[in-house]
């Protein structure tokens, strides 16, 4: 079975350029929120689509990446033993000393 890249609409050879309307879509968060990742340096920038325009959009490979690169963060701050993934997986005596950091 061949992995499909969901943020990737197609699958031609040639270069796609994606504008904003279409990529908060796809990652289904706001526009407002896109652009705070971006300036946070958490997101890559957008291309300007041309010289001295307001058009922009982002380079598919680029989005492909950047999505790559979330799914191995994810992957390997999951794989870290010892380290529960969320609350539900520690016991309560457990949960209770990680918030108040009473050890008693």
């Amino acid at each position: 079975m061949t992995n499909v890249d969901p943020i990737s609409a197609t699958n031609n050879s040639r270069e796609q350029i994606v504008r904003m309307r279409e990529l908060a879509g796809r990652l289904t968060i706001s526009s407002s929120h896109l652009y705070a990742l971006i300036k946070a340096g958490k997101f890559p920038k957008p291309v300007e689509l041309v010289p001295g325009g307001r058009s922009k959009g982002w380079p598919e490979h680029e989005l492909s990446a950047w999505l790559r690169s979330r799914i191995a963060l994810r992957d390997a701050t999951s794989a870290r033993p010892g380290r529960p993934t969320d609350d539900k997986s520690m016991d309560t005596a457990t949960r209770t000393q990680s918030v108040t950091g009473d050890r008693s």
